[in-house]
C-alpha cells in the first residue's frame, strides 16, 4: 500500500505525507473526548469531520497549528468554528461556509474514483499519536498493512555504498522472511532495498511517500510501487 495528502497522498502498502506539520498550541482547541476506537482499516466515511477540517485548512498552503492538536475534538470545531488569531481569516471564513460538507464529500468522491483511499488520523491507527499528524491522508493498496505487526521502519543513505547495500539487502531479506512490515520512503537506495525484499518475500511493506500517489518519485520506483500494491502492501 501506499500513502500520502492531496498534498498527503498515502497507499496502503505505500504512504506519503504531503507536507512537513508544526505543531503548536491554540487557546480554544476544544478537547476529543474519549470514545471507543474505530476501525483502523476502513476509509474515512462520508462528511467525516477531519477532512471537513482539512479542506477549510487548505491543501498546500501554510498548516494552522489549532486544528492539529492530537485531542482537538473535529465536531466541536465545527459547531463553533474559532476565529482570528486562532486560526487565519482565510480558515475561520472557509470553516463557516454552508457547502463545506459537500465540498468534502466532493473531495472524497474524485479520491475514490482516481482508487484513492481517504483516512483521518484515526486511521491508520500510529496518526492520533503524533502531534504532527496531518488531518487526511491519501492512500492506495490494502490499509490493513498499516496495523498489521510485527513493523520495522528502515531509512537510509540515497548512495549507498556497496558495503551497505550488502547488509541493507542482508538485514531487510532477514526480516521480510520473519514476517515483519517494513516502512520506508521509496527514495533510492537504502529505501528500495528495504521495499523490494518485502515484495521478494511476498510480505506487506509501507513507503511512505514526500509527494503525492500520482508521481511516484523516484520515476524508476514505479514499478516497485505497482508491486507492492500488488503484494499487500
Amino acid at each position: 500500500g501506499a500513502c500520502s495528502e492531496p498534498a498527503a497522498r498515502v497507499a496502503a502498502g505505500c504512504v506519503s505525507g504531503g507536507r512537513a506539520r508544526r505543531h503548536g498550541s491554540s487557546r480554544s482547541a476544544p478537547r476529543k473526548p474519549v470514545t471507543a476506537e474505530p476501525d483502523p482499516c476502513t476509509e474515512a466515511p462520508v462528511h467525516d469531520p477531519y477532512l471537513q477540517l482539512a479542506v477549510a485548512e487548505g491543501f498546500g498552503e501554510s498548516p494552522v497549528p489549532a486544528l492539529l492538536q492530537p485531542d482537538l475534538d473535529p465536531i466541536s470545531v465545527l459547531t463553533a468554528p474559532p476565529s482570528p488569531p486562532d486560526v487565519p481569516l482565510r480558515v475561520a471564513e472557509r470553516l463557516r461556509q454552508p457547502d463545506l460538507a459537500a465540498t468534502a464529500a466532493a473531495l472524497q468522491k474524485r479520491a475514490r474514483a482516481h482508487g484513492l483511499l481517504v483516512l483521518t488520523p484515526e486511521r491508520p491507527p500510529q496518526l492520533p499519536r503524533s502531534p504532527r499528524r496531518p488531518l487526511v491522508v491519501f492512500g492506495r493498496g490494502d490499509p490493513a498493512a498499516l496495523r498489521r505487526q510485527p513493523s520495522v521502519a528502515d531509512v537510509g543513505s540515497r548512495t549507498p555504498t556497496p558495503y551497505g547495500s550488502e547488509a541493507a539487502t542482508l538485514l531487510c531479506s532477514a526480516l521480510a522472511r520473519a514476517g515483519a512490515v517494513t516502512w520506508s520512503g521509496l527514495a533510492r537506495g537504502i529505501d528500495g532495498i528495504a521495499h523490494g525484499q518485502n515484495v521478494t518475500a511476498k510480505v506487506p511493506t509501507v513507503p511512505v511517500l514526500a509527494g503525492g500517489l500520482d508521481a511516484i518519485y523516484p520515476p524508476e520506483h514505479q514499478e516497485l510501487a505497482a508491486r507492492i500494491v500488488a503484494t499487500g502492501g
